[in-house]
Order: structure tokens, then sequence, then C-alpha cells
């Protein structure tokens, strides 16, 4: 039991119970931080199954494909990532898989994750920056969804701090609520690679912004936590968030780079590549001259005149 209050709002001081329900017969607990990933899991899934075939001409049943191998990578990845930089903690070889204690880092997941995406787009012959386009939105949303699951388990929280927002974990001092930070920060760069999807100039972009976004982010709050993994002196995930941020703005600027270029060599416009709206300005419709102008009717009396009558004499 988690006893969980946010002073500065008004908020609790409330109860959360980690375990949702007990399995009759077999005395199995589950836990709330298990439904809450997995959830994320399914959202960003069924995201995907949306996103394919409606902006990449991809079948939800190739995203089933790769959700088949994917998902269980991330699992592994994950906790393998965890026990890495955690091996002090684990003191037998039953303790390596006893997922139930904690120990799941979602670094190792996407690592392991994107590694099997690959080799699947290899065996498949379909172009990995074009998938990591429609699965990285869906990543941003499981997330959103998935550090809520801290929230319930009381951790992934910050320094101590007097803001307006702070939380209190049984009583014992006022911190940072990282894990709001990070499932706002997800929720944001959500929206914002949604809104540009259909704009963008170049296969990988989207996944590429979810790289730096979710580095930039993820460096910035991590120096807030207190329950970081080290290696040395160094939180590993705030190196490796930096490294995410430099890395993937400098593939967005070499992609784009290459797609202009690439654009320049087929004579394709620029403009019709890269703005929608200057491409609507400089658009030309079709000209009278590809079509035969009719010829000019002769001009005509407006009325026409009746004969004169002869003369007669009176």
């Amino acid at each position: 039991m988690n006893i969980i209050e946010f002073p500065g709002l008004g908020i609790g001081p409330f109860t959360i119970n980690k375990i949702a329900f007990t399995v009759p017969f077999f005395n199995f607990e589950i836990a709330w931080y298990g439904i809450i990933v997995t959830i994320s899991i399914l959202t960003g899934i069924f995201y995907a199954f949306w996103r394919g075939p409606r902006s990449e001409n991809i079948s939800s049943d190739t995203i089933m494909d790769f959700a088949i191998f994917c998902v269980p990578a991330a699992i592994i990845g994950a906790r393998a990532y965890y026990i890495v930089f955690n091996l002090d903690n684990f003191n037998s070889f039953g303790s390596l898989f006893n997922t139930r204690q904690g120990g799941l880092a979602i670094y190792g997941a996407l690592l392991a994750s994107f590694a099997v995406c690959f080799a699947v787009c290899k065996f498949k012959k379909l172009s990995f920056w074009k998938i990591a386009d429609i699965v990285a939105p869906g990543i941003f949303l499981g997330q959103v969804i998935g550090r809520w699951g801290n929230f319930v388990n009381a951790e992934a929280f910050g320094t101590a701090t007097e803001l307006p927002w702070r939380m209190s974990i049984a009583g014992s001092g006022e911190v940072h609520p990282a894990f709001l930070y990070e499932s706002l920060w997800n929720l944001i760069g959500f929206t914002v690679v949604s809104l540009i999807y259909k704009r963008k100039k170049f296969d990988g972009m989207i996944f590429l912004i979810y790289v730096s976004w979710y580095g930039l982010g993820r460096m910035l709050i991590e120096g807030l936590r207190i329950d970081s993994l080290m290696l040395g002196d160094f939180r590993i995930s705030q190196v490796l968030g930096g490294l995410c941020l430099v890395g993937g703005i400098i593939l967005i600027i070499l992609f784009a780079g290459k797609a202009k270029i690439r654009a320049l060599e087929n004579d394709e416009s620029y403009t019709g590549v890269y703005s929608t709206a200057l491409n609507k300005i400089t658009e030309q419709p079709e000209t009278a001259a590809e079509t035969p102008e009719e010829p000019e009717n002769e001009e005509t009396p407006e009325e026409s005149e009746e004969p004169e009558e002869p003369e007669t004499g009176r």
C-alpha cells in the first residue's frame, strides 16, 4: 500500500494498493503496474494498426507480424538493460527472472525492439524507416500511459521541491513527480508528430523526431530523479538521452538534405515536396491553350432587316 499526497494542490492523502486483484484458487497477485504496462503496449500496437494502412499503405497483418517479434524482444531488452546496470542487486540466477520484484528499463525495451524491427524489415524487404515512422507515435502514446505504472508503485520520483504540484509519498518529504513530467512530455511529443505526420518530408522523419524529443526530455527529467541507473558517476539514461538528441538532429539534417537533392535530380518541385502551401500557390491550372479555341463567330446584325417592298404608283 502506498500513501500519496499532493499537498500544494490540496489533493490527498490517499492510499493506492499496488495489487489490482488476486487470481482465485492460484493465489497469484496481479499488479496494477503490469496491467498499465500491458495497456500501454496494446495502445501502441492498435495505433500502428490504424496508422499503417492509412498513411503508409502497410497492412494491419504486417504490423501484427512486427508486434509478434518486437514485443517479446522489448520485454527481454527492458529486463536485460536493468540487470546490466544493476548487477549488485542480484545474488542468484533465479533472481534475474523475477520481474515481479521490479526492474524494467524503457531504454532496453526500445533498443531491443528496434533491433528486431530492423531484422524483420530486412527479412520482409520493407523500409525500416517507414515502419519506424508508423510505430513511433504509438510508442509516445504508450509511454504516456505506462509512466502511470510508476505512480501506482510510488517510484520514479525526483528530488525535494516546493513547487505547487509537488508530491509526498508516505509523508516522507515533498518531491518532484518525475513520472508525471515524462508522461506530459511524451503527450506533447505525440501531439506534435500526429499533427505533422502527413507533412513529413522523408521516411524516418517522424521516428527521428521521436528519438530527439524523447532524448531531450529524458536528459532533463533524469537529472531530477534519485533512482537513476548509474554508470560510474554518470546517469546512464541521461547520457543516452543526450546522445539520442544529438544523433536524431544530425540524422534529420542529413536525411532532409538528401531528400532535397534527390528531388532536384529527378526534376521534382522542391516546393511540392517540402511545402504544401507553396505548392498550391505555384500550381498552374490547365490553360485554354491546351484545348483548341473555338473560332470567333462573325458578327451578325442584332436585328434582321425585312426586305423592302417595291414602290408602287399612286
